[in-house]
């Protein structure tokens, strides 16, 4: 087996990294290390090198060897999630299953292994729609009418055949928006599905649970109210205003954003 020693963080995914980039990456690369030493782990897969860190997991790269596959492996400690978000991830897996759309991340595997749970999935190599907006306004670019149209086409074909399928996604932004070819802008692939939901016999009640991002969320949801999959259309509204003015938000100023 080869093995990487230098688990340097993908720059595609700097986003995801903590200011205490040194011991974050120490962590990661202690990880690493641990997940492809560990012989109950490495019999269902070869971990590569550190993709980045989100809020509650570690992301590597990583041969799943039943699938025969590399992949993007989530890795959470159980004992670091609660309840909620153990089932937020449970749904997530299960929606991702239930899902095959080209414009949609495909799930592939979810695994409980002693003291952590590994959920794997397609792995996009190329970055966030997030990056590429950025990418474009620190080049002083804009996105032609056509790039723009063709990007809300993919997204749009993505969200109708969730909406058929009375899911919602609710957290719908450029950050969860993988693009999948770098020459290619109709090659994207909406991810995270943590936050979806399924709609119940009286309609999407937001007057408990948790969503997505502020900016994004349409007026019901942050109003706690009985929301509809308008909610979804909402943030696809913002995000092409985004396209068209380089990044900019329709309703709050530039010095508010926190993409």
């Amino acid at each position: 087996m080869t093995h990487q020693h230098n688990a340097q963080i993908e720059p595609k995914f700097a986003f995801l990294i903590p200011s205490d980039k040194v011991s974050t990456d120490l962590m990661l690369t202690k990880t690493l290390m641990e997940l492809r030493l560990d012989a109950e782990v490495s019999a269902h897969y070869e971990f590569q090198k550190v993709l980045g860190q989100g809020a509650f997991c570690m992301v590597f790269q990583a041969l799943d060897k039943a699938l025969k596959e590399i992949i993007a492996v989530k890795v959470y400690k159980r004992k670091m999630i609660d309840d909620e978000d153990f089932n937020d991830l449970n749904k997530e897996a299960s929606l991702l299953e239930s899902m095959d759309h080209q414009s949609i991340v495909k799930f592939k595997s979810l695994r409980e292994i002693k003291d952590r749970i590994f959920l794997g999935m397609e792995q996009i190599k190329h970055g966030t729609l997030s990056d590429l907006i950025e990418a474009k306004r620190t080049k002083k670019e804009s996105f032609s009418y056509y790039e723009a149209s063709t990007i809300m086409k993919s997204i749009l074909e993505a969200v109708d055949y969730l909406h058929k399928r009375d899911i919602v996604h609710r957290d719908l932004k450029p950050d969860n928006i993988l693009m999948d070819d770098p020459c290619d802008v109709s090659k994207l692939k909406i991810a995270d599905f943590g936050l979806s939901a399924r709609k119940m016999l009286k309609g999407f009640d937001a007057s408990n649970g948790r969503y997505g991002t502020a900016i994004f969320m349409g007026p019901e949801c942050l109003l706690k109210s009985v929301y509809s999959k308008s909610v979804d259309v909402f943030a696809c509204g913002i995000i092409m205003h985004m396209l068209l003015t380089g990044g900019k938000h329709p309703l709050h100023g530039v010095e508010n954003e926190s993409f």
